[in-house]
């Protein structure tokens, strides 16, 4: 991403001030002013940059966690409009009728209904983007996030090398670098007089912002405004970045109003997902595997340990399982053309399995010809044919999973929520549950299936659900204070709940 060339553009047209100033500078006298703000320059360590500041008032007993998780959301948001969003504007027209009987004439009126939608989208992708510095003046939290041309160049060079590219180099002998050292800011509550538990949520803050700085973040951002009522503002934000970091070092560190902040050094390194799954699983909700070889009994004990070896959780009940393994094997014997011996070979096919819809997430296939045996002993010949077998087809099989488990924590997977009520399951309650799984973060492509005291939802999820399930009671039970929603069954990828 060049910033120069297109962003300035952009910026002038936005009649943003562009002052001659450094990023700390600009960051000191928006807080100064007291309003957020969005300001590019140019710097000579960091090239062309821009800084976007969200500011963030809070009551005394506001939660102050979920302050700052808000306050950071909103900067990152506000800086990723800035490269670019999507708008649209809709008129949508309700009719309703009424109808009175007077001396036996019944009289009927129509009254029709127009509301105005302003529906603003952002989906980009941030390299390089980090938080710059965070500050608390009284009953306002700042804080500002930085994107420049230099951050991004070192953050995209480890991209490319993370993805394969062999011919990234940061130093002038040509050498490749794994990793990527930058510096982090992390904010926490202190709570009770609690130091040393909010100085650790500040440093596990500070770490992750370190993450999305050197791996990029992926902001997703939906905005909409009712007939230009201010009251009916609703806001979806999602961000969403992968690494690891490999160390750290506490550069400074205190409380701060209400809070504990820590700057951090760390060195960075992308997420492996071949190698290191069990890291990721809790971040789709840690689901349970079932492997099932009827078909292909031959070697399923040792692909189950396999599964088990790579970091997945692997269940014997088949109806407990958030996926089903399939393994199926065929031993073919054939004779050598030329010695006239018996040999064996094993094809083989595994699947990974949706029990939900029954998709097919996941096929791998091995080349029979790369195990082949021609041992006299034919039980003998077959066990070596099958170790030989799964030995081939283990490298390619880890990359493969690496990838499935890193498109579900990206982008998503399928999962299905149920609600069980007889007749409190109507129209109303439908409209209001599609309603709160289109602002819930994480979620998209939701659609209902209705059936008498059954309503289902399937939609693609990010993340494990658990802000999606407290999201939903809560809600509804304030929605609906006549009735309670009470979950029944809380896997990860079904929810399971009755309206009473």
């Amino acid at each position: 991403m060049k910033i120069r060339s297109g962003l300035t553009l952009l910026f002038l047209h936005l009649s943003l001030s562009s002052l001659v100033a450094s990023p700390q500078t600009h960051f000191d006298d928006l807080v100064e002013s007291g309003v957020a703000g969005v300001r590019l320059d140019n710097d000579d360590s960091l090239g062309d940059y821009i800084l976007a500041v969200s500011m963030l008032e809070v009551s005394q007993h506001a939660n102050l966690s979920t302050a700052i998780e808000t306050v950071r959301i909103l900067a990152q948001r506000e800086l990723a409009s800035v490269l670019g969003s999507k708008m649209t504007a809709k008129t949508v027209s309700e009719t309703k009728s009424t109808s009175m009987t007077v001396n036996g004439e019944t009289k009927e009126k129509l009254t029709e209904f127009f509301s105005d939608f302003v529906h603003v989208e952002t989906n980009q992708f941030l390299r390089g983007a980090y938080v710059f510095d965070s500050r608390v003046i009284e009953n306002q939290i700042f804080i500002g996030f930085l994107l420049s041309e230099v951050h991004v160049k070192d953050a995209s060079n480890l991209a490319s090398l993370a993805g394969g590219s062999p011919s990234i180099s940061f130093d002038n002998n040509h050498s490749p670098k794994r990793d990527l050292k930058v510096e982090a800011v992390g904010m926490a509550e202190v709570r009770g007089g609690q130091l040393q538990q909010a100085r650790e949520d500040a440093l596990a803050s500070a770490r992750r912002n370190a993450v999305e700085h050197a791996m990029g973040v992926t902001v997703v951002a939906t905005g909409q405004v009712r007939n230009l009522d201010p009251d009916s503002a609703r806001f979806k934000n999602f961000s969403m970045s992968l690494g690891e970091v490999l160390r750290s070092k506490v550069l400074a560190e205190g409380k701060e109003g209400r809070f504990y902040k820590v700057k951090i050094a760390a060195l960075v390194t992308a997420a492996d997902f071949s190698r290191e799954l069990g890291k990721y699983m809790s971040a789709i909700g840690n689901p349970l595997f079932y492997v099932d070889y009827s078909s292909g009994n031959e070697i399923g004990d040792e692909f189950s340990i396999f599964f088990k070896d790579i970091g997945f959780k692997i269940t014997e009940n088949l109806s407990g399982a958030d996926y089903v393994i399939r393994l199926r094997s065929k031993f073919i014997d054939r004779e050598h053309p030329t010695t006239f011996k018996i040999g064996t070979q094993l094809q083989l096919t595994l699947e990974i399995v949706d029990p939900i819809n029954q998709k097919v997430l996941l096929v791998h296939r091995n080349n029979p010809r790369t195990s082949t045996n021609f041992l006299s002993d034919p039980s003998r010949r077959r066990q070596l044919v099958a170790e030989k077998a799964l030995l081939g087809m283990e490298n390619t099989l880890r990359d493969k999973i690496g990838k499935l488990i890193a498109d579900m924590v990206q982008n998503g997977r399928e999962i299905e929520i149920s609600f069980r009520g007889s007749s409190k399951l109507d129209e109303k309650f439908t409209e209001f549950i599609s309603d709160q799984l289109e602002w819930i973060p994480g979620t998209s492509d939701s659609q209902s299936t209705f059936s008498p005291g059954s309503l289902k939802f399937s939609l693609r999820y990010l993340g494990a659900t658990d802000l999606l399930t407290s999201t939903l009671l809560s809600e509804t039970n304030k929605f609906f204070p006549d009735s309670s929603l009470v979950l029944v069954s809380h896997k990860p990828n079904h929810l399971t709940f009755t309206l009473n």
